[in-house]
């Protein structure tokens, strides 16, 4: 059978390197193009994961919420494995897709690991000056009480032992290096790049991507310097 590359992007990201803006952008782009765009977030597929496995469990009650589910303290002890879950329902969904040619759609999905569960996709890692990741997280009035900091300073090394920490938990977790960049097909610093100049940087290298043309690996503001 033909091998079928629909327009798939994996997008991971470091702390406050701006994955969530970039995929808005991305979004907006190719839908002025006329595409159909599906963004799979993890969180989502989480909800969706949790509430299946309860309702295999208790099947009438067809109507408890999320917050009733994960207060359920009983259920989320038994529930074993989640991430595993959660990674082969991803896996799962890139195979859908690709069950058949989709011209018209372009599939966003936004997980750590999404390149390793759907290998035929458009792998990106976005990274950040530490330095830079922090002032963003600082000044973010939009984000949780858990990133508000007294100072910047606080704000650069909390958010730098995040990342550390992720990086940790999945070398521990699942045997991968997050940092190793022979996993992604686009890896871009963020530091000094806006977010329309990232989002036609991945549109460009994704086009290339899909039908075997020589695209640059690496990006990064010609501006960015250690702070």
């Amino acid at each position: 059978m033909e091998n079928i590359r629909n327009k798939i992007i994996t997008i991971s990201g470091e702390p406050a390197s701006g994955k969530s803006t970039v995929v808005k952008e991305i979004k907006s782009k190719y839908e002025k193009q006329g595409f159909n765009v599906y963004i799979i977030s993890v969180g989502d597929v989480f909800r969706e994961t949790v509430k299946k496995e309860y309702l295999k469990r208790y099947p009438d009650r067809i109507n408890v919420s999320l917050a009733d589910i994960q207060n359920d303290k009983e259920f989320m002890a038994k529930l074993q494995s989640i991430d595993g879950l959660i990674d082969d329902e991803i896996a799962r969904k890139g195979k859908e897709i690709n069950e058949k040619e989709r011209p018209n759609d372009v599939y966003i999905i936004d997980s750590r690991l999404a390149w390793s569960n759907v290998p035929d996709s458009y792998a990106i890692r976005l990274t950040v000056n530490e330095a830079i990741a922090g002032k963003r997280v600082f000044y973010d009035a939009t984000r949780g009480s858990e990133d508000q900091y007294e100072t910047v300073d606080e704000a650069i090394q909390k958010t730098r032992k995040r990342k550390l920490g992720e990086i940790e938990r999945y070398k521990e977790k699942y045997g991968i290096n997050l940092l190793d960049e022979n996993n992604y097909d686009l890896v871009v610093d963020t530091s000094y790049t806006n977010t329309q100049e990232l989002a036609d940087i991945i549109v460009s290298g994704e086009e290339a991507y899909r039908t075997g043309k020589s695209y640059p690996k690496y990006w990064a503001n010609p501006t960015c310097e250690e702070r």
